[in-house]
């Protein structure tokens, strides 16, 4: 069964490199999202232990109202450096981030190794993860990954992935969006997170909004942010737009009507409207993650 004891919002997942000073400092001025502080690429291997350290330092006064993630900076379970992330941390992350993984036996014995530092500190449960997808090989596998108990989203690493497939170039549309739907189709079969990749261009303002509305139509939950000027702007285009949300009120509203008339009915029609079971549960939704979100933003 999946552990779902932690909660997240997924809509923007700010990563923060854990070995700078003024970032870690600024946590408490972010409010009420999810951040991930990374351990991996983003941090130099001479500054590692500094951002262990850095992390260390943090308590729950510290982090406010934001949810803590830990991206560890290598899946090689025996070294010290993995144990290292795992007992820096466990004092305030909900959960840890796997990079580079390439299959889902790998995941568990990951998350098996994990769960066995994380619960010698003070935690009750276990945490939550989010696999990273960047590569073929966890393309090939992403069904299994997607099934992995406590892994609780996939992250597709769209940079990563690209350059597995041409040493040159930027790839084109086609190949980033069949891994993306790929992504999208094992994570909603499996009832967990998709999450998408950043949008590297943080100044271009209108191509960012152009990013984040291709990814939430397409059907992500949410992307990750590299700036704090990034997180509103994803936070509310994967909520449900004002079209979707009249739009769901008024085919609950019809068919309680209709219902209210002939309670054997299971498709209803009014006006120039069709209601049919699927459209229903789509609008119940619609309005079921329009009151998870309001509660946290």
């Amino acid at each position: 069964m999946r552990n779902m004891h932690a909660k997240i919002d997924p809509r923007s997942i700010l990563f923060i490199p854990a070995h700078i000073d003024k970032y870690i400092d600024k946590i408490t001025q972010i409010k009420s999202t999810t951040i991930a502080l990374d351990l991996e690429d983003s941090v130099p291997t001479s500054s590692k232990n500094y951002g262990r350290n850095l992390i260390s330092k943090l308590d729950s006064p510290l982090i406010g109202s934001n949810s803590i993630l830990i991206r560890i900076s290598t899946l090689e379970t025996n070294s010290k450096e993995f144990i290292a992330d795992i007992e820096c941390s466990r004092n305030i992350a909900i959960g840890y981030i796997l990079p580079k993984i390439s299959s889902a036996v790998e995941v568990k014995k990951i998350i098996k190794k994990i769960n066995k530092l994380y619960l010698k500190g003070p935690n009750s449960d276990e945490p939550i993860y989010l696999a990273f997808i960047e590569s073929f090989q966890a393309m090939m596998d992403i069904k299994k990954i997607a099934e992995t108990d406590q892994v609780r989203g996939l992250i597709f690493g769209h940079e990563d992935y690209l350059s597995t497939i041409s040493s040159f170039g930027r790839g084109n549309e086609q190949i980033e969006d069949h891994a993306r739907l790929n992504i999208i189709a094992s994570a909603k079969a499996n009832k967990i997170l998709a999450i998408d990749s950043p949008y590297l261009e943080i100044k271009n303002n209108s191509g960012y909004l152009d990013y984040l509305h291709k990814s939430s139509s397409m059907g992500f939950d949410g992307v990750i942010a590299l700036t704090p000027s990034q997180i509103e702007q994803a936070k509310s285009t994967y909520m449900p737009s004002k079209t979707d949300i009249e739009w769901a009120k008024q085919i609950i509203q019809l068919n309680t009507e209709m219902k209210n008339q002939n309670p054997e009915i299971s498709i209803s029609t009014s006006e120039n409207h069709f209601i049919a079971p699927p459209m229903l549960k789509r609008a119940y939704a619609i309005l079921v993650k329009l009151n998870r979100y309001n509660s946290t933003t």
